[in-house]
């Protein structure tokens, strides 16, 4: 009869931010939906040409995601009850740019955005560029872990590993970004508008782990 060992190797990585993602989302509300279509291809028009200005290409600027829904309002009937009515469009267009961690160009890219008429929200998050290579790290790391656990096992009961049968892995416990900050800037009087804000941000180390489930026969 063939024996085995079950076991559960893990594994840990704790490593600097090498990107950073800065991610904004533009909205806007119209009763008519053309001219809501036009008042979002406007605004994501002129985010776009604050990156181009700053010698981005145009396929930098990427969608996450866009959006157009039904707005409707509360208002009393004559008899004093709620009720909603049709009010309008709204369009939210989510957007993102990516480039290696440098605050003076972070700086650059929020006082550009800053005297933006489009007036986005900003979400400045940090991540890891090759995030296939964290992965792989994980799992070789896991592996070992679990090898190592198999040994200790196989050694306590008296018996050798004999070869791998399968591997069982988990999701990675993390997206590998950390999220130090989000706002919404007020825009700048042309006048007043500052060439670049003073960024001074050390992001976090991302943290990811990872689990799984190996077994070896026995013999």
């Amino acid at each position: 009869m063939d024996r085995y060992i079950r076991v559960t190797g893990r594994s840990r990585l704790s490593l600097a931010p090498d990107t950073t993602v800065l991610n904004m989302n533009i909205s806007g509300e119209c009763s008519d939906y053309r001219e809501t279509i036009k008042m979002a291809s406007e605004k994501s028009a002129s985010v776009k040409a604050i990156f181009t200005g700053l010698g981005f290409d145009p396929e930098d600027v990427k969608t996450g995601s866009f959006n157009i829904s039904d707005r409707y309002e509360s208002y009393r009937d004559e008899n004093g009850e709620y009720r909603q009515r049709f009010a309008g469009y709204r369009f939210d267009h989510q957007m993102s740019v990516s480039f290696s961690i440098e605050n003076e160009l972070l700086g650059r890219c929020l006082a550009s955005l800053a005297s933006c008429e489009a007036d986005p929200e900003f979400h400045i998050a940090y991540t890891v560029k090759n995030r296939d290579g964290v992965r792989d790290e994980l799992l070789k790391a896991a592996l070992a872990d679990a090898r190592e656990r198999a040994e200790v096992l196989a050694t306590a009961g008296g018996v050798d590993l004999d070869r791998l049968v399968s591997v069982d892995s988990s999701e990675i416990g993390s997206d590998l970004t950390v999220r130090p900050m989000s706002l919404r800037m007020a825009k700048m009087n042309d006048a007043v508008a500052e060439e670049s804000f003073a960024m001074d941000i050390t992001p976090a180390d991302v943290n990811a782990d990872c689990s799984l489930v190996a077994v070896w026969s026995i013999r």
